[in-house]
């Protein structure tokens, strides 16, 4: 599993993930691979936020994350950065993440940001 199913609210994550036990009274056998999966959900929030590689087109991107959302609803306060891998058209430029559906990219709030305006590589 990944970051944006467990809550801030500790109570909340009992059953958040259900690759993972942090359960009271845990069998002692179950330590190890609860602890291994914590750390293999922080990799792949670590490896979004360090720049993955998009696919697509000049105006639309294409990005597979690591933690592999399955709503819009997921990711919609995550933080990813990405190096755009396609010659950049001139055009407002849209954002598909995980085949979810393309949204347009923002450079703000509420200005769609431009091809031209992303550096090839950068992320």
């Amino acid at each position: 599993m990944t970051f944006f199913r467990w809550s801030k609210t500790a109570n909340n994550n009992a059953s958040a993930d259900g690759t993972i036990n942090w359960a009271e009274g845990q069998a002692p056998s179950t330590v190890n691979d609860s602890a291994r999966r914590m750390m293999a959900a922080a990799a792949k929030y670590r490896d979004d936020i360090a720049g993955v590689t998009t696919g697509g087109t000049a105006t639309a991107y294409t990005v597979a994350s690591n933690q592999a959302f399955d709503s819009l609803s997921q990711p919609r306060w995550q933080a990813h950065c990405f190096c755009a891998a396609c010659d950049q058209g001139a055009g407002p430029v849209t954002l598909n993440v995980d085949g979810l559906g393309a949204r347009a990219l923002r450079s703000s709030p509420r200005r769609r940001a431009r091809g031209r305006n992303l550096d090839l590589g950068t992320p």
